[in-house]
């Protein structure tokens, strides 16, 4: 306690020193800027920082430096050099040929105090260690339906629920980015503890909304980008309470552990794995060392976060998206109750459903909620003809793909059509359309997600239509964490009167 009082009273002193300190630091220190690609020339301590807008002007600005330096050029962030690549043909070669040069992904500041080991599925080191954790998370889930049609029933209940809570709201306004949340987190949940909550519980939103502070708070998101930051924000009170977060989210999963654990002690004979976190606790007996409860809790955090993000964040721009293009949510409607009717939706229609489906890859295509791809060279390797040293942080531009004037006509403008062939039947996918990232890294939930949207999807469009309220102006800024979030907006929802 006295420690921290004396921090807290002598808080600009410590400021000011440890800024004097980065600055002299950062200036006199030999670095690899020499052998970087060429970009923005960067100041002491603040790098290119001082330069940079926020949330879709920095995606925009990404793509015009791009047009200035070329498609690999070197930006800084703080002290931390990050080479950025745009394009289709230099993405692909970081991803696929060249993807091994670039699977490493660098230290995320986020995780300095709390996963000091570097242990988990995505935000880690590609050593062995990782190796052997991803290969058990996929050949696990995939074991359990993960990305396969038997998991279409676990699908179909989850958002048969949430239809029916949207229609509970009897038109009343409401945020619907909850909701969202609840429903994809519930089917990565009851895959991974056998867990789901109810719409409107006081707990629905609990690890959600905790693991995503913990991931995409303001704290972490400022240390992501300037980490010469650290040696002030690690003795602040926002960054005990990023923390507190943690120790809240590690004793939600403590608690399913140990529960499973009870039940599998007390199993008699060869015991029942019913999810994710059974078969991790029958494994471990056999690698204690390779799968720790420790890194359990990183393993539970990447899943839990990648299964609920990426939908919950697409289905939110979704409705925001067709709120306002009321011509295409009713096309959208028509077409599924031409072909389904009122019965429940299924993969097996999905052929049937050109429009929807192109209308899903539009919003994908805009939503782009994933922008930025980090990795990591774990040689010295090169990209588009640049030279870039071993060690080096590579950020892929997805949102140069996706905003590509090039390829895509009117880029900022919502057109589903885009996505069809001239007689309206068959859906084509540019190869500038990366919504899942590829190569070493790409994201491993993919056909599960995919499944997903197009099941919540049309089960929403064929049951409910979205209004906005009178005095609601909505914007499509998209707002930048680690993920490109939309604004709060209030919506109405009503059943359709067909």
């Amino acid at each position: 306690m006295e420690t921290q009082s004396f921090l807290e009273s002598n808080w600009t002193t410590l400021c000011l020193f440890s800024l004097t300190v980065v600055v002299i630091w950062t200036i006199l220190k030999p670095g690899a800027r020499g052998r970087l690609p060429k970009g923005p020339r960067p100041l002491p301590f603040f790098g290119n920082l001082l330069s940079f807008p926020e949330h879709d002007a920095f995606l925009n600005m990404l793509n015009e430096l791009g047009k200035e330096y070329g498609p690999v050029y070197t930006i800084y962030l703080g002290n931390r050099p990050a080479v950025i690549v745009n394009g289709w043909e230099e993405i692909k070669e970081v991803t696929v040929r060249a993807g091994n040069d670039f699977g490493d992904r660098a230290e995320s500041i986020i995780f300095k105090s709390v996963n000091t080991k570097r242990l988990g599925i995505f935000d880690t080191r590609a050593d062995e260690m990782w190796k052997q954790h991803r290969k058990f998370a996929h050949t696990t889930l995939r074991g359990m339906g993960f990305g396969k049609v038997s998991l279409e029933p676990l699908i179909q209940e989850e958002v048969n629920h949430l239809v029916k809570y949207f229609k509970s709201t009897g038109g009343s306004v409401i945020d619907p980015r909850t909701a969202l949340g609840v429903t994809s987190s519930n089917v990565i949940c009851t895959l991974v503890m056998k867990r789901r909550e109810e719409h409107g519980s006081d707990s629905a939103s609990e690890l959600m909304e905790n693991v995503r502070h913990l991931m995409v708070g303001n704290e972490g998101a400022l240390l992501t980008l300037v980490p010469s930051a650290w040696p002030i924000m690690q003795f602040s009170k926002k960054w005990r309470d990023l923390l507190s977060t943690w120790e809240v989210v590690k004793k939600i999963f403590n608690e399913q552990i140990e529960s499973h654990q009870a039940r599998l002690d007390a199993a008699t004979g060869e015991p029942e794995i019913h999810d994710f976190l059974d078969a991790y606790l029958v494994h471990r007996k056999s690698d204690p060392d390779t799968f720790t409860i420790e890194a359990l809790h990183f393993d539970l955090l990447d899943l839990f976060l990648a299964g609920t993000d990426t939908i919950s964040l697409t289905l939110s721009w979704a409705i925001k998206y067709l709120a306002v293009h009321t011509d295409v949510q009713q096309k959208v409607h028509d077409e599924i109750k031409k072909i389904v009717g009122d019965q429940q939706v299924s993969m097996s229609h999905r052929g049937q459903l050109p429009y929807t489906e192109a209308t899903v890859l539009e919003i994908q295509r805009l939503a782009s909620v994933a922008p930025i791809v980090p990795r990591m060279t774990v040689k010295d390797t090169s990209a588009g003809g640049q030279n870039i040293p071993e060690g080096t942080e590579v950020l892929l531009n997805l949102w140069s793909l996706h905003r590509d004037p090039d390829v895509w006509t009117d880029p900022d403008k919502f057109n589903p059509e885009r996505f069809l062939e001239d007689d309206g039947t068959v859906v084509k996918q540019p190869k500038n359309f990366l919504p899942f990232s590829a190569g070493k890294r790409v994201c491993m939930g993919e056909q599960l997600a995919k499944m997903e949207l197009f099941l919540f999807f049309t089960t929403i469009m064929q049951q409910v239509k979205f209004s906005l309220p009178p005095s609601e102006s909505v914007s499509f800024e998209g707002f930048m964490d680690l993920t490109r979030d939309p604004a709060p907006f209030g919506i109405q929802i009503y059943p359709w009167n067909d």
